[in-house]
C-alpha cells in the first residue's frame, strides 16, 4: 500500500551506499520503486554511470589515518563560508555557483581556495541527501585542485548519528521504510556517508579566524580544552556512543550539551560582553570566531569584528547569504552574485 501511494506521487531518493567486505552496494528510490546494484571495486562505474562521480577513490583516501585530522591552516588566500543548509540544496547550488565555488555542472571551480560548511547540512528540508554528495563530490575534487572543502559538525549531524529523529523530514523516514533500515541505520556507519559523517570535525582555524558551528563558550576556555582536544573527543567518544553513555561522562556531556561547540547560543543573549569575547579569542590565539547555528537574514559583524554570524536562513529556501574571504576582506555574498563589504577589523 506504502509502495503504491508512493509511485503515484513520483517518490525518489538516493543515493544510499552500504561499505560490504565484497564491495559497495548502492540503493535509490525511483519513482516509489527502490533499485540497487553493486559496485565490486573502487573502479566500478555503477554509482558514476548513474550520478556523474565516482565516490570510491575519496573513500578509499578517508581510511588513511591522517584523514579529516588536521585543524588549523594558515596562509590561505580565498576562502568562502556558509552555515545551516538544512536540506535545501537549490539554494545552497545558486550560492556556490554565483560566487564560483562551483561551476555549471556542480564542479569544484574555486582553485586553491576553501569552502566550510558550518554544520547543519541535514534536518528539515528535502534535498539533504543531494547537498551530502554535492559536498562529498566537492571535498574530493578540491583536493585534488590544492584547495579544500571542511564539513564540520552540526548539532543536527550530531542529532542524526544519536537517532534523534525530532527535524527529520518524513521523506527521510519513508526512504528507510522503503530500503527495510532506519534513519539512524541509513548514516551509520557501514554507510558511505555515514562513515564520512562520523569523521567530521567541530573546530578548525583558517588564518586569524576560530571557525564553529555555534560557538566558544567562556565555560569552554574555563575547562581548557584545545581544538585537537575537542575534535578527537567528538570524532572518538562521542559519535560513535549513544546518547545514554556519553551523557554520564562529565567531560563528553559538556561538549555535547548546551556550553559546548554545537549547541552555545550565548553570544546572541544580549548580555554577553565584548570583554568575554577578547578573553576566548585570546585563548584560541585568534582574531575572531565565525559561527552559524542562531539564523537571522543576513550575515552579522558583531563585537565590533570579532565575531561573525553566518547563519543567514538558507534554511527557508527563500534567500541566503555566504561569507567570501579574500586577501583579507571580508564580504557578504548574495544570491545574486552580488557582495556586499564586511567591516571587520585588521
Amino acid at each position: 500500500m506504502l509502495g503504491a501511494k508512493l509511485r503515484d506521487s513520483l517518490f525518489n531518493e538516493g543515493p544510499h551506499v552500504w561499505i560490504t567486505d565484497s564491495g559497495f552496494l548502492v540503493c535509490w528510490i525511483d519513482s516509489g520503486v527502490v533499485k540497487s546494484l553493486f559496485d565490486r571495486s573502487e573502479n566500478a562505474n555503477g554509482f558514476e554511470s548513474i550520478y556523474g562521480f565516482n565516490p570510491y577513490p575519496h573513500y578509499t583516501h578517508m581510511l588513511s589515518e591522517d584523514y579529516g585530522r588536521q585543524y588549523q591552516f594558515e596562509g590561505i588566500a580565498n576562502y568562502a563560508a556558509i552555515s545551516d543548509i538544512h536540506g535545501q540544496f537549490d539554494l545552497y547550488v545558486i550560492l556556490l555557483k554565483a560566487h564560483g565555488i562551483i561551476d555549471s555542472a556542480l564542479n569544484w571551480s574555486y582553485g586553491a581556495g576553501h569552502l566550510i560548511i558550518l554544520g547543519d547540512i541535514m534536518d528539515r528540508g528535502i534535498g539533504v541527501t543531494e547537498a551530502l554528495w554535492l559536498t562529498y563530490k566537492l571535498e574530493s575534487q578540491a583536493l585534488a585542485a590544492g584547495g579544500r572543502v571542511h564539513f564540520l559538525c552540526g548539532n543536527h549531524e550530531a542529532m542524526v548519528m544519536d537517532d534523534d529523529l525530532g527535524y527529520v523530514d518524513q521523506k527521510y523516514l519513508t526512504t528507510a521504510t522503503l530500503m527495510g533500515t532506519t534513519h539512524h541505520e541509513l548514516y551509520g556507519p557501514s554507510t558511505l556517508l555515514g562513515r564520512w559523517l562520523h569523521k567530521r570535525p567541530i573546530m578548525l582555524t583558517i588564518n586569524d579566524d576560530l571557525i564553529t558551528h555555534a560557538g566558544a563558550s567562556p565555560e569552554l576556555v574555563d575547562n581548557a580544552f584545545s581544538i585537537s582536544q575537542i575534535n578527537t573527543l567528538f570524532i572518538d567518544s562521542i559519535y560513535p556512543q549513544s546518547k545514554t553513555k556519553w551523557w554520564y561522562d562529565k567531560q563528553l556531556h559538556f561538549l555535547a550539551t548546551s556550553k559546548g561547540p554545537l549547541w552555545y547560543r550565548g553570544y546572541f543573549s544580549g548580555k554577553f560582553r565584548e570583554e568575554d569575547m577578547v578573553d576566548i579569542l585570546h585563548y584560541f590565539n585568534k582574531r575572531r570566531i565565525i559561527v552559524g547555528h542562531t539564523p537571522s537574514g543576513e550575515i552579522r559583524n558583531m563585537f565590533n569584528g570579532k565575531l561573525l554570524a553566518i547563519d543567514a536562513s538558507v534554511q527557508s529556501g527563500k534567500n541566503g547569504e555566504i561569507l567570501l574571504y579574500e586577501k583579507g576582506i571580508y564580504a557578504r555574498g548574495l544570491i545574486d552574485g552580488g557582495t556586499l563589504p564586511l567591516m571587520v577589523s585588521p
